[in-house]
C-alpha cells in the first residue's frame, strides 16, 4: 500500500494564495481574448472598408471604360494635377478632417473633394460615401460629381446609374452643374441623356436649361430645346426663354417677337414676359407700350400688371390712373379693385377700379366680386352702390341686388 503525502493537497494557509493566482490568469487570459477580438474586428472592418472601396474603384473604372473620350479626359486631367494628389491632397485632408464641423469647415471639405474629383473621382467618392452623416454624405457626392463632371462628364453620368432611384435626380444636378463649365459638353452630355432615356427626357432636359441659365448660356438652351423630342419640345422651348428673361428680359422679348408667327413663336413670347414680369413687372409693362402690336402690348400688360398689383398696388394703381381706360390696361384695374387691402379698406375705390374696365364681361364680373365681398362688411352700402352704379345695365343690376339681398338675409 503506498502512502499518501499530505503535502501534495494544499493547507488551509495556501488556499487565498492560489485563488489569486487563479484570478490573474483569468484576467490576464480575458484581455488577451479581448484583444484578439478588437483585432480581428478590425482587420474585417478594413476587409470590408477595401472590398467597399475597390467595388467602388471598379464601378469607376467602368464607368470611364465605358465612355472613352471621357477616360482620356480624365488621364489627361490626373497628368495635370499633381499638386493636389499624392501626400499633398491627404496632408491637406487631415487637416480638414480634424477640424469641428460647422458651414464653413463643411464647404472647405466640399472644395477639396470636388477639386480631387476632377483627378481622382474614385479615392474622391470613397471618401465621400464613407461620412456617416446623411446630409453631409449627399453633398459631399454632389461635390466630387460637380468636380468629376467638368473633365468627363460622361463618366460621372454613367456612375450615378448605380445610385438608388431616389438619390439620382440629385446625382444628375450636380454632375450637370459640373459639366456646365464647358456649355457645349453639358449639351451634348443632355442631348444624350434625352435619347438614352425618353422616360426622363423631361427631367433631363430641365437640368440642363437650369445650369445653362445660371452660366448665361441662353442662346444654347434656346437651340437645344428647339431640337428636342416633339412631345417635350414646347414645353422647354418656354422654359428657356422663361429663364432668359429672368436676367436679359429686352433680350429675350426681342427674339421671342422675331420668331415666325406660329405656335413656337406664341410659346417662346408668353415665356419671355412671364419671366420678365417675374422679376420686374414695373419694367415690362413701360417696355410693353413699345410694342406695335396691340395683342401682344395686351398680353404683356395684362401679366405685367397682375403681377405688379400683387407686388406694389399703390405704385401700379398710381400708373395706371395716368392712362385713359384702355383694353390693354382691364386687367391691371380688375387686379387692382380685386386686391385685398384695397377691398378691405376702400371698397368704394375698388368698385370705381372695377367700373373703369372697359371689356363688358370682365367688368360686370369685377364689379359683382368687389360687391360681394363690401357686402359681408356692410350689406347696406353695396346694396346702395349698386343701385347708383352707371356700369351696370337694369338686368344686371336687377340681378346683382336679388343676390346681394340673399346673401345678406339673416
Amino acid at each position: 500500500m503506498g502512502w499518501i503525502r499530505f503535502d501534495t493537497y494544499p493547507s488551509r494557509l495556501d488556499v487565498p494564495h492560489n485563488i489569486a493566482m487563479n484570478s490573474r490568469r483569468r484576467f490576464l487570459f480575458q484581455i488577451a481574448i479581448g484583444i484578439s477580438l478588437l483585432v480581428m474586428g478590425y482587420l474585417v472592418g478594413r476587409f470590408h472598408a477595401s472590398k467597399e472601396n475597390a467595388s467602388l474603384a471598379v464601378a469607376v473604372g467602368e464607368a470611364m471604360r465605358g465612355t472613352a473620350s471621357s477616360g482620356s479626359a480624365v488621364a489627361e486631367s490626373i497628368a495635370g494635377s499633381s499638386a493636389i494628389s499624392g501626400g499633398d491632397w491627404a496632408a491637406r485632408w487631415a487637416r480638414l478632417s480634424a477640424q469641428p464641423h460647422s458651414p464653413a469647415a463643411d464647404k472647405a471639405s466640399e472644395d477639396a473633394l470636388e477639386k480631387l474629383g476632377e483627378s481622382d473621382p474614385a479615392r474622391a467618392l470613397a471618401i465621400a460615401m464613407q461620412e456617416r452623416n446623411r446630409g453631409r454624405r449627399a453633398d459631399w457626392m454632389h461635390a466630387v460629381l460637380r468636380g468629376w463632371a467638368a473633365v468627363a462628364p460622361d463618366a460621372a453620368a454613367a456612375w450615378i446609374g448605380t445610385l438608388p432611384a431616389i438619390e439620382r435626380e440629385g446625382a444628375e444636378g450636380a454632375v450637370m452643374d459640373g459639366a456646365a463649365r464647358n456649355p457645349a459638353a453639358a449639351v451634348a452630355l443632355a442631348q444624350r441623356l434625352v435619347l438614352n432615356d425618353p422616360v426622363g427626357a423631361r427631367s433631363h432636359a430641365n437640368q440642363l436649361l437650369r445650369v445653362l441659365g445660371n452660366v448665361g448660356s441662353y442662346e444654347a438652351s434656346i437651340d437645344f430645346a428647339a431640337r428636342l423630342p416633339e412631345e417635350i419640345r414646347s414645353e422647354m422651348f418656354g422654359t428657356a426663354f422663361q429663364y432668359w428673361a429672368q436676367a436679359q428680359p429686352e433680350r429675350a422679348l426681342d427674339v421671342a417677337m422675331k420668331l415666325p408667327p406660329g405656335e413656337s413663336r406664341k410659346t417662346a413670347l408668353d415665356a419671355a414676359v412671364s419671366g420678365w414680369s417675374q422679376g420686374d413687372p414695373a419694367g415690362l409693362a413701360e417696355f410693353a407700350l413699345k410694342f406695335s402690336s396691340t395683342e401682344d402690348r395686351t398680353e404683356a400688360l395684362q401679366t405685367a400688371l397682375r403681377e405688379w398689383v400683387q407686388i406694389n398696388p399703390k405704385a401700379a394703381s398710381e400708373w395706371i390712373d395716368k392712362f385713359d381706360s384702355k383694353p390693354e390696361l382691364d386687367a391691371g384695374a380688375a387686379a387692382v379693385a380685386l386686391q385685398p387691402d384695397v377691398l378691405a379698406k376702400n371698397p368704394e375705390i375698388a368698385a370705381s377700379w372695377a367700373e373703369s374696365i372697359t371689356g363688358a364681361e370682365l367688368r360686370l364680373n369685377t364689379l359683382t366680386n368687389v360687391l360681394r365681398e363690401w357686402a359681408g362688411k356692410d350689406a347696406a352700402a353695396a346694396m346702395n352702390y349698386a343701385r347708383t352704379s352707371t356700369a351696370l345695365q337694369p338686368a344686371e343690376r336687377e340681378a346683382l341686388l336679388a343676390e346681394l339681398a340673399r346673401a345678406s338675409a339673416p
